[in-house]
């Protein structure tokens, strides 16, 4: 007789055994403890099933499956996890962590979009062009890009 294994802590399916012959009574079988001879409903991807002593539920099983969380207007807060039974929501969605190169990572509804906003693109735009002028000016010998702010409208062909 088959026999359908449960975990004894959350009831969750484990899989199927072989019941053995009770010894003392033919045609009785044995079932021991955390097992039922109720059989396990068919189970889709992401669904796992619970034995709740008397019949089994199919819940929903994210384990193990990428989930972000997400604040409240929708940036990236790290990496959460779901439990048993819990399913994604505003907060927590299945999807890949954004790339490591995404500034302040921002949920769409689709995909990660950098979350910065026009003006902090700006600033970090006009602060890697002044780290550059600043780079070149000491190769020059300045101390600073500033320094070289005359020069810049020069019609020396070195600047």
């Amino acid at each position: 007789m088959l026999i359908f294994n449960y975990c004894p802590t959350s009831g969750e399916y484990l899989g199927t055994s072989v019941a053995r012959e009770d010894p003392m009574e033919s045609g009785r079988y044995l079932i021991p403890a955390n097992a039922t001879a109720t059989p396990a409903p068919a189970l889709n991807h992401g669904e796992t099933a619970i034995f709740d002593g008397d019949n089994w539920r199919v819940v929903p099983d994210y384990r193990g499956r990428s989930v972000c969380g997400l604040d409240l207007d929708g940036y990236y807060t790290g990496l959460t996890e779901l439990t048993l039974g819990e399913t994604p929501d505003a907060r927590r969605i299945l999807a890949d962590p954004p790339a490591p190169g995404l500034h302040r990572a921002r949920w769409n509804g689709q995909a990660w979009i950098d979350g910065r906003t026009t003006d902090e693109i700006l600033d970090s735009y006009e602060d890697a062009i002044e780290a550059r002028l600043d780079q070149f000016a000491q190769s020059r010998g300045y101390r600073h890009g500033d320094r070289l702010a005359s020069y810049k409208s020069s019609a020396n062909a070195t600047w």
